[in-house]
């Protein structure tokens, strides 16, 4: 089993950790400033060349700061300019159920689209469509989603 560890940025406001094929990033930061967001981007490159397992599904939570489209154009750029194939799946936990309902119609729109949004709670419905994806211990992947809470502040 592939476990990374864990890997903060922006000041510990940012936990990123990847179990088997599944990379968790749960973010609580207000500013997701530019030098922080190529850090991101760069060491989980790194993460992937060092264990040589590249992640195929993804859960994210942002709470305050979200990426600007220059954040994510970079992030695209990177990925393309180093062959790493796209994810799978990957799924977003938002309380904001304009962003779910959002993401929803964006899917009924694009029917091969590879993103959903859940609610903040619902972990074990996120990690059961994104194991549909890529295989990870489910347990072990809801654990360190806690843990991860807990260490962003999120669940004190």
């Amino acid at each position: 089993m592939l476990d990374t560890g864990v890997h903060l940025f922006f000041g510990g406001e940012c936990y990123y950790r990847q179990i088997d094929a599944l990379a968790m990033s749960l973010c609580v930061t207000k500013n997701l400033h530019d030098e922080g967001w190529e850090e991101y981007v760069l060491s989980g490159y790194q993460i992937t060349k060092k264990y040589g397992m590249p992640p195929k599904v993804s859960m994210a939570m942002f709470t305050e700061g979200f990426p600007s489209a220059f954040q994510r154009a970079r992030l695209a750029s990177h990925l393309k300019t180093h062959g790493i194939p796209p994810l799978v799946r990957v799924a977003v936990l938002t309380d904001n159920a304009l962003i779910r309902g959002a993401m929803t119609a964006f899917g009924w729109i694009m029917p091969r689209t590879t993103l959903r949004a859940f609610e903040v709670l619902d972990v074990p419905g996120c990690l059961k469509w994104l194991h549909d994806g890529g295989v990870f211990d489910q347990k072990k992947a809801s654990a360190v989603w806690a843990e991860a809470r807990r260490t962003v502040g999120l669940d004190v």
